[in-house]
């Protein structure tokens, strides 16, 4: 038998032996308190789900910041995980997609617009810049505790706001 396995072995009665002698003693309670602290696992939290509605908090281009002033409607970016779609609404219209989280990575596939409503011009040229830099390949992803999201391309940055 080889070292390794006699210790394993050896390991395995000692510890037979501690649980024996424990349960025969008034301190078997104890034992079993210790024996599930030395079982407990650190399990690491893994990243919040994009999923839900998360409203636009900011938006950059070129590490300045765009004016949302003039826009009157609420922008947000909706999540349907189950499937697989994110709408995006930007001032004048609604924008339908496919998308794919891997890693700290986002990204959107062909879209499906809806168009028709009307739009002030600041909205136009808004939408025009999201969904130019949305809609052109992969963008970085960072969650943080605060369930802020930021999503980054080249020069574009967006801050979302997960809401409840």
């Amino acid at each position: 038998m080889s070292i390794i396995k006699t210790c394993k072995l050896g390991s395995v009665l000692l510890g037979c032996s501690l649980f024996l002698v424990a349960c025969s003693s008034k301190e078997a309670e104890n034992f079993e308190v210790q024996e599930e602290v030395l079982h407990e696992e650190v399990v690491e939290e893994a990243a919040p789900p994009m999923e839900g509605k998360w409203i636009v908090k900011s938006i950059k281009e070129k590490g300045k910041e765009i004016n949302m002033n003039n826009i009157k409607k609420e922008l947000f970016v909706e999540f349907k995980p189950a499937d697989s779609v994110v709408v995006l609404m930007f001032g004048c219209d609604t924008v339908v997609a496919n998308f794919i989280v891997s890693d700290d990575t986002l990204s959107i596939g062909h879209p499906t617009t809806t168009k028709g409503k009307k739009c002030t011009k600041a909205e136009i040229n808004l939408q025009n810049k999201v969904n130019k830099s949305l809609l052109s390949g992969a963008m970085g992803l960072k969650i943080d505790s605060q369930m802020q999201a930021t999503l980054s391309q080249q020069d574009f940055s967006m801050l979302l706001e997960k809401t409840y």
